[in-house]
């Protein structure tokens, strides 16, 4: 009877630690998939902006579309790093305007 319980146990504690395992691995793949989709989701939203397709998100592209947060102007502006009245894919996704994440988090207007 003693043998029959530690065999219990030894399958008890093997089964634990095989969940305890794979439920790690899981998040650590989430993690990793949730660390690469903020650039994503926001390269998504300047293809969705740039409606001439020229690389560039103009002042006239940016303001066409609502925005949730802020001031668009100054969300604008504050993302315009070279002050050129563009904005290239890097200065919208690089997290400056208002609700911003840090570089590559930003969150930029939503486009309809």
């Amino acid at each position: 009877m003693k043998a029959s319980r530690r065999t219990a146990l030894g399958m008890a504690l093997l089964i634990a630690l095989t969940v305890f395992w794979t439920g790690l691995a899981a998040a650590q793949s989430t993690q990793a998939q949730s660390a690469q989709r903020p650039m994503m989701r926001c390269s998504e939203r300047f293809d969705k902006l740039d409606t001439n397709h020229d690389g560039m998100v103009s002042k006239d592209e940016f303001m066409a579309v609502p925005h949730r947060r802020g001031n668009a102007e100054q969300n604008f502006a504050n993302r315009d790093g070279n002050k050129d009245g563009t904005l290239t894919r890097e200065e919208f996704c690089s997290g400056a305007g208002p609700g911003a994440r840090g570089k590559g988090g930003g969150r930029g207007p939503m486009p309809q």
